[in-house]
């Protein structure tokens, strides 16, 4: 289930959840909300310094968990545009096999 990009949840898996598909002690032990991640992941986000780290980051955030992805894409748009989009991916594009971290599923 962790596996899966467009099933996990991160720990937005409710307690039965983590019983019924064996996620127990596999994520944090609180339960947080969509939006608790995504305030979580802006904070980290913006303590990254350049363009490309910051892609990185949220091309790893789409790898692992694509409603967080949209969520904070959805939330803060204005800021990030710049970095999924041209230019950043532009140099991402550049730097692939330095950047590249796992293979997208089809």
């Amino acid at each position: 289930m962790l596996e899966f990009p467009l099933l996990n949840k991160g720990s937005a898996f409710s307690v039965e959840e983590r019983r019924n598909f064996n996620l127990s002690g596999l994520l944090p032990e609180v339960v947080e909300s969509i939006e608790e991640q995504a305030e979580r992941a802006w904070l980290q986000y913006q303590g990254f310094k350049t363009e490309i780290d910051k892609h990185i980051y949220l091309r790893n955030i789409q790898d692992t968990n694509e409603t967080l992805f949209y969520r904070l894409v959805q939330n803060h748009l204005e800021e990030m545009m710049p970095v999924i989009y041209t230019p950043t991916v532009g140099a991402a594009c550049e730097r692939f096999s330095e950047i590249y971290r796992r293979a997208r599923a089809a």
